[in-house]
């Protein structure tokens, strides 16, 4: 046992004594180093040693397959790299490609086809895969049954086998040889490394470049185990539009939401019979997003069973499913029945009324678009002066020049853009002149069209929803306007009073008429219209007289009934203009609070300067109402104020941060880079979400710190953001969430669901414990 000691320890120095001569020797392979160990061993002298016969040298230039060093960094690059499905484009557009590759698209800003050649000809199989996907791209010559081969390769995981076969798409397509036959090998269930993914991949292929399928490889693609070709099938038969098999009409009732959807896109499209009666049922599907699909579907089906159903939908207690049916109606022609919904409760609802009277530019038509164009929500108005922009001039000319005298800027400047594109004339209107200047502009162009393109009398341009049909014309409108300078003018309470019995004698006509003149000039009433005209025809402004003159209780009551008038019928522009002369003087808070009841939705100039003048009261809950308005209905204009107000107290500086990250890209983004160090973890939560919002890299960051916080709450407050979020990057923070304590594991979860609803199979909810869903994210981000 000693012996072997010694032998151990002598070895050891004589290893030692090989690697100190070969520093000093310049000695750093290791065939060098063993064989200086070996002399040493045997007492050669380790220049002799250093002399012994060496390895053959080797030829590098002799192996053409050896990586030169920029394709072996490329290499390393590509296989680090994964591919992911691309996320849908804004605006509904078509993505150039299916599946990304960041660091593949990094190389292919500057290709280098040699330098691909090499990878792809290289020992790594994932790399090599991804330059041959890149060599496609790029328009190079790639043989097809490499490209096949890579997408049948089942050691290649599915997404890189996909994209392989989207390229093989590519090649045929410029080679103008598309064949079925091609793609049938990955479809084929009993092969050996077959793909549920890969087979729906082929199928997408054909359905992109328009190859016919065989019926019998539809069906089996339908009857698939995997959720994916059978998804893909129903996706065929929709884009087809025909020829539509009983297995795909079947899987509306598939337990995969997203291919049911596709099954009732595929029936809407190729209408078989008996198709009303198959979306029917789905109208009670345990799913939302199928009953919406369903919806939606029964408008492509022409037959009066479907627009009954459609009918029976308007009544939905849910305002997408009634706001898909009017949708659906109006693609089917029923528009009759669709326009008493234009009081509906809900903002998408009007909308949709809005948007379907494109197709009906009738008299009906336009009365009720002059009386949309008063909505209280900017997205309703927008899709008002979008639809009318379809009509002929002489029909909607007159309705988008009434739309450029709106108090909303947004509304007045899409109204110009779209009236400008159909009456070039109109150019010389400009949303943001001043309140007068644009007066003075509409009425220019309001007599040229009058020539250019007559239509029939319209109604009151203040009319709006809830407020009557009345309506008046030019004349009338002129006559209230020369009643009010003279009223102005007035010298005497005699010839004021006049004045004012004769304005009274226009009764309950005066009032619209009144709001349209208002909205076009910003210089003020008469003080004695408010005090002595109005009261008599709406309380609304007895009311805001005790507002201006009562004590605080008075104050208090009356703006408290003001606000519940406004549940009723919303506050008309006039009403809300002096509201906005007055408040400004009001410190009580109580009056305040009701002052926002009152506002509501409204997005007129009185009803933001009533924001702003809340933003400079003593109280901060008037603040902070001041800055919920403000992000309720973000402007760029609103950067300046809410960036002040972030350094207000906790519960402001909250609200104006979370109201930045509506109000699009910001000029300067430092106050809440600055707000992400202060001691609230609420307000840095704020506005790190905000930061997110806006696109800026240490919003997420922050995200991603604060998800580890000590604070539970903060944590949970955190999973709730991200599930509003919905971004993918915050998947794998999300899904560490999952092992926290119940209540954030809740919250976690369902953010989860909310991210990447596409990415997982459809179960109902009696189907699977909450438990079972979890366990289910943890093995997919385990697997990664």
């Amino acid at each position: 046992m000693a012996s072997v000691k010694r032998t151990c320890q002598k070895r050891f120095s004589h290893c030692l004594i090989a690697a100190l001569v070969a520093c000093w020797t310049g000695c750093s392979s290791l065939p060098d180093l063993k064989r200086l160990a070996d002399a040493t061993d045997k007492n050669v002298p380790p220049e002799a040693a250093s002399d012994a016969p060496a390895e053959p040298p080797v030829d590098k230039a002799a192996q053409p397959d050896a990586p030169t060093e920029p394709s072996a960094a490329l290499a390393k690059q590509l296989a680090a790299g994964r591919w992911w499905p691309t996320p849908p484009a804004a605006g509904g557009k078509i993505a150039e490609h299916r599946w990304r590759h960041e660091q593949l698209e990094q190389a292919l800003k500057t290709p280098d086809a040699a330098l691909l050649r090499q990878v792809a000809d290289g020992s790594d199989r994932y790399a090599a895969a991804d330059a041959v996907i890149g060599l496609a791209r790029i328009g190079e010559v790639v043989p097809r049954e490499r490209l096949l081969a890579v997408g049948s390769d089942a050691q290649l995981e599915t997404n890189r086998r996909c994209a392989a076969i989207e390229a093989l798409g590519e090649i045929v397509e410029r080679e103008g040889t598309a064949d079925w036959e091609l793609l049938a090998p990955l479809c084929d269930s009993a092969r050996e490394g077959y793909d549920g993914g890969a087979h729906a991949e082929a199928i997408a292929v054909a359905t992109e470049l328009a190859i016919e399928i065989p019926a019998a490889a539809i069906v089996e693609a339908a009857r698939a185990k995997p959720v994916e070709p059978r998804k893909a099938a129903a996706q065929y038969c929709a884009a087809r539009g025909k020829d539509l098999p009983i297995e795909v009409c079947d899987l509306r009732a598939d337990p995969d939401i997203n291919t049911r959807k596709a099954a009732l896109a595929a029936i809407a499209a190729c209408a078989p019979e008996g198709a009303a009666d198959m979306l029917a049922a789905s109208l009670t599907d345990t799913d939302f997003g199928a009953r919406l699909a369903a919806t939606r579907a029964l408008g492509q089906v022409d037959s009066d069973q479907a627009r009954s159903l459609l009918r029976a939908q308007l009544k939905d207690s849910g305002e997408l499913i009634r706001a898909a049916a009017v949708e659906a109606l109006a693609a089917s022609g029923a528009h009759e029945e669709i326009l008493e919904l234009a009081t509906d409760r809900s903002w998408r609802v009007r909308k949709s009324v809005a948007a379907s009277l494109a197709k009906t530019p009738s008299r009906d038509a336009q009365v009720l678009a002059a009386q949309l164009l008063k909505d209280q929500s900017p997205e309703v108005e927008v899709a008002v002066v979008e639809a009318v922009a379809q009509w002929p001039l002489e029909r909607g000319g007159e309705i988008l020049l009434t739309a450029c005298a709106h108090a909303a800027l947004v509304t007045r400047q899409r109204a110009a853009e779209r009236l400008t594109a159909i009456w070039p004339e109109a150019k010389l209107f400009s949303a943001t002149a001043p309140v007068e200047r644009r007066a003075e502009m509409i009425a220019e162009l309001r007599a040229q069209l009058a020539s250019a393109a007559p239509m029939a009398q319209l109604p009151d341009v203040g009319a709006r929803r809830g407020r009557g049909d009345s309506a008046i014309g030019a004349e009338e409108l002129q006559q209230t306007r020369e009643l009010l300078e003279r009223l102005a003018l007035a010298k005497g309470a005699d010839e004021q009073r006049a004045i004012n019995e004769e304005l009274a004698a226009g009764g309950e006509a005066l009032l619209p008429a009144l709001e349209a003149v208002a909205g076009l000039s910003d210089a003020p009433l008469p003080e004695a219209l408010y005090r002595e005209v109005l009261p008599a025809l709406d309380r609304r402004y007895v009311l805001l007289a005790r507002m201006q003159d009562g004590d605080q209780n008075e104050r208090r009551r009356a703006s408290s009934e003001l606000a519940a008038l406004a549940t009723v019928d919303e506050a008309g522009p006039l009403a809300l203009r002096r509201l906005a002369e007055i408040m400004p003087r009001e410190r009580d808070a109580v009056v305040w609070l009701n002052v926002w009841k009152i506002v509501g939705g409204s997005t007129s100039d009185p009803a933001m300067r009533l924001a702003y003048a809340g933003l400079a009261h003593t109280e901060a809950e008037v603040r902070r109402e001041a800055c919920d308005y403000l992000g309720a209905h973000p402007l760029p204009a609103h950067e300046p104020a809410l960036a002040a107000a972030l350094s207000d107290s906790p519960d402001v500086a909250r609200a104006a941060a979370q109201a930045l990250g509506r109000c699009g890209p910001l000029t300067d983004v430092s106050p809440l880079l600055v707000a992400l160090e202060s001691n609230d973890p609420r307000l840095r939560l704020a506005a790190a979400i905000s930061l997110t919002q806006l696109g800026e890299p240490a919003g997420g960051a922050a995200l991603e710190r604060y998800s580890h916080s000590d604070d539970a709450d903060i944590r949970l407050a955190v999973a709730q953001a991200l599930g509003e979020l919905a971004d993918p990057q915050f998947a794998a923070a999300l899904a560490r969430m999952l092992d926290d304590r119940e209540s954030i594991r809740r919250a976690a979860l369902l953010a989860l669901e909310q991210t990447l609803a596409d990415e997982i199979p459809y179960e109902p909810a009696d189907a699977i414990s909450r438990d079972e869903r979890v366990a289910r994210w943890k093995r997919r981000f385990a697997a990664q």
